[in-house]
């Protein structure tokens, strides 16, 4: 039997290993949600298949930050499993689901800094003009949102909208039945009227990458108050009273943009655990 050399000692060699990534080790990320945590029914328990969900906790500031809807169960979005791998979604009906939560400074940077929204989104088994994706400050007077619909130009898009005045920013691939998409929404200089704006969509594992943009309608809207004082909401857009339809499986938002390598891991870590 081999053993130590005599008058030596043994010796165990051990190498660090690195602790797994998540999206909250990004110093910039303000808001994370994931489908397969901190999703409530009434009861605080884990939903079953097709059940409504209650709450859904912001998990980098925890109960801090907790998107809920407390009307009855049919406005509220249901927590469908197995729709991303092993992983479930939370899924909006596009007639009168929606999350909210109190205003807070977390999203108060949209008028001036460089920021960035991110969703993992699968469409359902048809596109319809309900199609959409809406992440939103909700008053009637200034707000947010990301979208995609079959009428018009079935891309996705971005705007901010300001009582019936917007700002418009069209990216350049179709939105397709029964996908998965990760799109990310840039203000790369902090603009308000689309100059510095960008979409990045990658589809299934493919990396996002930078659509052909074209701006619409380019109008400062974000120098009032309404974006800084109304809820946010997800799945709901503010004003015309229009709602999200499809599968949501995370949704961030980080001031400023990450870093390179940073947006490398979080694109890796959502194709990973959403495909």
């Amino acid at each position: 039997m081999w053993g130590p050399l005599s008058g030596s000692s043994s010796q165990v060699i051990t190498s660090a290993v690195a602790a797994p990534f998540n999206p909250g080790d990004i110093s910039s990320c303000a808001l994370w949600l994931e489908s397969k945590e901190g999703v409530e029914d009434d009861s605080g328990a884990t939903p079953d298949n097709g059940e409504a969900i209650k709450k859904w906790t912001d998990m980098i500031s925890g109960t801090t930050n907790v998107f809920e809807q407390d009307s009855a169960d049919a406005d509220q979005p249901q927590y469908v499993t197995g729709v991303f791998g092993s992983n479930p979604a939370v899924k909006p009906d596009g007639s009168n689901d929606f999350m909210s939560r109190a205003d807070t400074s977390a999203l108060d940077a949209l008028a001036t800094d460089q920021w960035m929204f991110i969703f993992r989104f699968k469409t359902n088994a048809s596109i319809t003009t309900g199609t959409k994706t809406y992440i939103s400050k909700y008053s009637g007077n200034g707000y947010y949102h990301g979208e995609s619909y079959k009428g018009g130009s079935q891309k996705w898009w971005m705007a901010i909208t300001d009582g019936g005045t917007y700002t418009q920013m069209n990216g350049s691939t179709t939105v397709a039945a029964d996908t998965t998409y990760t799109v990310e929404m840039h203000n790369t200089d902090g603009s308000e009227d689309g100059t510095g704006w960008q979409i990045y969509v990658g589809e299934g594992s493919t990396t996002p990458s930078a659509e052909t943009m074209a701006v619409a309608n380019g109008n400062d809207l974000l120098d009032g108050t309404g974006e800084n004082t109304a809820d946010i909401a997800l799945f709901y857009r503010g004003g015309t009273g229009t709602y999200s339809f499809g599968n949501f499986g995370c949704v961030g938002f980080f001031d400023p943009i990450p870093s390179t390598e940073d947006l490398a891991l979080l694109r890796t870590y959502i194709s990973d655990n959403y495909p």
